[in-house]
């Protein structure tokens, strides 16, 4: 991990006792693991539904949430930090503590043009940054440039993610993504959230590549797709039959991709 983030780490134990990842999430500093996913919404025991995996609850407070899936002889920390970047960077920050090897993003995304539709599986080519909450990742807050653009901190990784999905007979597609601070009040600024030119909208993974950089450890985020704002598919409200490619997405390609990643060698 670079410097800054160990002076990052060494502020928050200045002011706090014990392991931070243990109390939030009931993770073990002294486990090593395979693979951490880091989650906003969704919990383990329903993605791996229809995908064979021992899941174990470590934590369940009020926001956050932490298990362990135990596949074939791998070990996976998952932790659910609720919406938002501000959410993500505190949780996915204190995992800096943790003994992993790789870390995927996993949410949903809403499509902002018509090439992209409902069910799509992807992952960001770049993310412009439309959250206050990254300028808590500089050296300085005043050093913060918003709408900036964040890329994969890793690409190679992110091809060989790629890759493993295409193994498992997944298409995973590259998009450009704009992280939003607000999930209702992006549609009143919709025009302008446009004009940045993205193929996709979510609210959290300009700050999940911000963090992995400042980690140093390879990071892709999986995003299967929701909506879609350009042809009017809607977030709330759907029928089971508009769910039904998305939740294929969510239920399939996003699990079996995971357990590629977990199984992958050096």
């Amino acid at each position: 991990m670079k410097q800054q983030f160990i002076d990052m780490l060494d502020a928050m134990h200045r002011y706090n006792r014990g392991s931070l990842a243990k109390e939030l999430f009931g993770l073990d500093p002294e486990e090593r693991y395979d693979l951490l996913v880091v989650a906003p919404s969704w919990h383990p025991s329903k993605i791996f539904s229809q995908v064979r995996v021992l899941v174990s609850s470590l934590a369940d407070h009020a926001v956050t949430k932490g298990w362990r899936l135990d596949w074939t002889n791998k070990k996976i920390a998952w932790i659910h930090c609720s919406r938002g970047a501000s959410n993500l960077i505190d949780s996915l920050s204190v995992c800096g503590e943790l003994n992993f090897r790789r870390m995927l993003f996993v949410d949903s995304a809403g499509s902002l043009v018509p090439g992209y539709k409902v069910g799509d599986f992807c992952t960001p080519s770049y993310a412009i940054s439309g959250v206050g909450a990254n300028a808590y990742l500089g050296e300085r807050l005043t050093d913060f440039r918003p709408f900036s653009r964040v890329s994969p901190n890793d690409p190679a990784f992110v091809a060989r993610v790629i890759a493993l999905a295409r193994q498992a007979g997944h298409t995973l597609r590259e998009a450009s993504v704009f992280s939003a601070d607000s999930l209702e009040m992006e549609y009143y600024h919709l025009g302008e959230i446009v004009s940045h030119g993205c193929d996709l909208i979510e609210m959290e993974t300009s700050s999940f590549y911000l963090l992995a950089d400042l980690m140093e450890k390879p990071a892709a985020a999986l995003l299967a797709v929701s909506d879609s704002l350009a042809d009017h598919s809607p977030l709330a409200g759907r029928s089971e039959a508009e769910c039904a490619p998305y939740e294929r997405t969510r239920l399939r390609a996003v699990p079996e991709t995971i357990l590629k990643v977990a199984a992958m060698e050096d």
